[in-house]
């Protein structure tokens, strides 16, 4: 399914405060690459991980992954009734995407070890979370062998097994368009996904 206009519009708005936060590093002189999407892209054959960061700055001597997220001003107050530590855990694709990042940039050539993540309000531009994630072994480690682990997957054209939890249900690429409803926000979601079912050689039908 294409993204609908108001997935383009965040899209667009995302790229703006890209491009915003890559004008301030380079007024710093700290701004090493500003990395396009669709001109520049890491991509590892051995994990078939690829992907393209925001930014790479350095500061003192050290080069620094830097990616943003745009969300709505009310993210942050749902943020903090949570502990840091429960945020981080109900979040940690956004954690294992940044050191994916840093695995990636390795394999470039880049000596990077650590990655800013950077949550900016899409109202008024309010940057209300930011904090530094430094890549041990252990975390490289884990991001490299779940990869290989679903690459296994996709070569073996197997369907992985569920593993959708609350609110992920509602936006699974494979979800039951027969089990839609209005979600706590009025927007209507499919309440049940990974229906084997509903995939025909790995295509979405």
């Amino acid at each position: 399914i294409p993204p609908n206009p108001g997935a383009l519009v965040n899209f667009l708005v995302g790229h703006h405060w890209e491009q915003v936060l890559a004008d301030a590093y380079e007024s710093q002189g700290m701004l090493v690459k500003h990395f396009q999407d669709g001109v520049d892209k890491f991509y590892d054959k051995e994990t078939h991980l690829g992907g393209t960061p925001d930014l790479l700055v350095k500061h003192n001597d050290e080069l620094i992954i830097v990616d943003s997220k745009t969300v709505n001003s009310a993210y942050f107050r749902y943020a903090k009734i949570k502990s840091f530590d429960d945020w981080v855990k109900d979040n940690s694709n956004y954690v294992y995407q940044q050191v994916a990042y840093v695995y990636l940039a390795r394999k470039a050539g880049y000596k990077v070890d650590r990655a800013i993540l950077s949550f900016a309000s899409k109202d008024d531009g309010y940057i209300g979370l930011e904090f530094e994630i430094t890549v041990t072994d252990a975390l490289i480690d884990k991001v490299v062998s779940r990869a290989k682990t679903l690459k296994g997957y996709l070569d073996r054209k197997e369907l992985p097994p569920c593993e959708c939890e609350g609110w992920k249900i509602g936006y699974c690429d494979y979800g039951n368009p027969d089990t839609q409803a209005p979600n706590a926000k009025k927007k209507v979601i499919n309440t049940e996904c990974c229906n084997p079912s509903y995939v025909i050689k790995g295509e979405k039908i």
